[in-house]
């Protein structure tokens, strides 16, 4: 019975995880990451957390971005971000839970409004008429839905007409300045 929504959030930790390290590394423009092992880890990490009442996650993309802007440089900002907000959950948690879901709203949306890079999605729906359907269905399901089934849909779309003449490229791709080098 649980097993659709358990399979569906280890799809989406499986590729949001190596997607936030490939962004970080161009963002850092440092060299390739191996995946591997910290996928490998996150797998344990999320089987042995129930246990101890807690939530798998992975990793998270507006986080990994703020750091590498921010100029990090190792995982000591990933593990300071974490002590912090344990020592705010901790102890301040009943002044946390005073603040606005609106405002929180706020900075998650002005967060991701930063994150954005508009030439990008410009290019992106220029590149082929599948890449524009694609894009314009994940971010409209994406507002209507929720992450999980957008990117579902997304995905559906794309592998439904890969093959077809939609997905012709209309302009030349630069292949190292592409994600998937």
């Amino acid at each position: 019975m649980a097993l659709g929504p358990g399979l569906a959030v280890a799809v989406l930790a499986g590729l949001e995880s190596p997607l936030s390290a490939k962004i970080s590394d161009r963002m850092a423009r440092s060299g390739e990451h191996n995946p591997n092992p910290d996928l490998f880890e996150q797998g344990v990490a999320n089987l042995v957390v129930p246990f101890f009442v807690g939530v798998p996650a992975t990793a998270a993309l507006a986080r990994t971005a703020v750091n590498v802007r921010a100029g990090a440089t190792s995982r000591i900002s990933a593990i300071s971000h974490g002590i912090f907000l344990f020592l705010f959950v901790l102890l301040v948690s009943d002044w946390i839970a005073q603040i606005p879901l609106s405002a929180l709203r706020g900075v998650l949306i002005a967060t991701t409004w930063h994150m954005i890079k508009i030439e990008e999605l410009k290019f992106t729906a220029k590149r082929s008429t599948l890449d524009a359907i694609v894009l314009f269905t994940t971010i409209t399901a994406t507002v209507f839905l929720d992450l999980i089934s957008a990117l579902a849909i997304g995905l559906v779309i794309y592998l439904a007409l890969k093959n077809t003449k939609l997905s012709k490229h209309k302009i030349q791709i630069d292949e190292q300045e592409t994600l998937g080098d």
